[in-house]
C-alpha cells in the first residue's frame, strides 16, 4: 500500500524546494511501478529541453541536455498537448516509427524507459514541463491500473509544477530589481518595522562598512528609546534616523 496522502504533500515540498523532486522521483516510480522517472523542461522558444531524472545511467541528464532532446520524437507532438494531458506513448505515434528512432535505441532502451507513460505537466509560451515513467522492454507495457493511479496523481502534478513555475518567475523578477538597486550610485536600505536591514544595495553597503554618520547593531539600525515630545528640537526618530 503507498501513501498517497503523504506523496501528495512531497509533492507540493518539491513546489517550493525544488531538490526535493529527485525524492518525490523516486516515490511516483515505485507507485507507478516503473523503473526510469523524469521531469523534462523544454524551452518553447529555442527547443532545448533539459531532464532531471532518477533510475537512469549517471550520464542521462547531461547526455539529453546536450544532444538527445534534439532526437525525442515525442516533443513536437507534445507542443500541441494542454497541461493535465494524460500520455501513454502509442497515443502520440506509432511503435514502429518509435522504435526505429534513435531516440529511442540510443538513449531508450539503455536508460529503461522503452515502454513509457506520463502527463503534460506545463504548456506555456516560454516553457513547457513533462512528467515521464518509463520501464525496461523486458518488464512490459504500464497497464490500465498504472494509467489509472496516474490519473490520480497527475493533477496535483499539474498543480505543483504552475506552483514552481510561478516561484521561479518571481525570482527572476526580484534578482533583476536588485541588480537594478545596486547599480545607484546612492544608497539604498529597505528596512522592516522593527528596524532590521532587509537589504542594503552595494552603496549603503560601503557606508554601513565606513560607520560614518550611520552604523548597525546586530543587522538593525539602532533604534531611539522613546520619542521626543517635540520633535523640531533635534529628537531622535524610529530606528535612530534624525528628524
Amino acid at each position: 500500500m503507498h501513501d498517497f496522502d503523504g506523496m501528495v504533500g512531497q509533492i507540493y515540498d518539491a513546489a517550493v524546494e525544488p531538490g526535493r523532486w529527485r525524492q518525490v522521483l523516486e516515490t511516483l516510480s515505485d507507485f507507478l511501478e516503473g523503473a526510469a522517472t523524469k521531469l523534462t523542461f523544454q524551452n518553447a522558444r529555442t527547443l532545448h529541453s533539459e531532464a532531471n531524472s532518477v533510475r537512469m545511467p549517471p550520464e542521462a541528464d547531461l547526455s539529453y541536455a546536450q544532444y538527445y532532446y534534439k532526437t525525442n520524437v515525442f516533443l513536437p507532438r507534445i507542443a500541441r498537448l494542454s497541461a493535465g494531458t494524460l500520455i501513454p506513448i502509442w497515443d502520440l505515434l506509432p511503435r514502429e516509427v518509435y522504435q526505429r528512432s534513435e531516440f529511442y535505441n540510443d538513449f531508450c532502451r539503455p536508460g529503461d524507459m522503452c515502454h513509457s507513460i506520463g502527463v503534460v505537466l506545463a504548456n506555456e509560451p516560454d516553457v513547457r514541463v513533462v512528467f515521464t515513467c518509463g520501464r525496461a522492454d523486458a518488464t512490459g507495457e504500464f497497464g490500465p491500473e498504472h494509467l489509472d493511479r496516474l490519473r490520480r496523481i497527475g493533477p496535483h502534478l499539474v498543480r505543483a509544477a504552475g506552483v514552481g513555475l510561478r516561484l521561479s518567475r518571481a525570482e527572476i523578477v526580484r534578482s533583476a530589481n536588485v541588480e537594478a538597486l545596486h547599480r545607484i550610485a546612492q544608497g539604498v536600505l529597505i528596512v522592516a518595522a522593527n528596524c532590521e536591514i532587509l537589504f542594503a544595495n552595494r552603496a549603503a553597503e560601503a557606508l554601513l562598512t565606513q560607520a560614518d554618520g550611520i552604523r548597525i547593531e546586530k543587522s538593525s539600525l539602532p533604534v531611539a528609546r522613546s520619542l521626543p515630545a517635540n520633535p523640531g528640537r533635534g529628537g531622535r526618530g524610529h530606528c535612530g534616523r534624525p528628524w
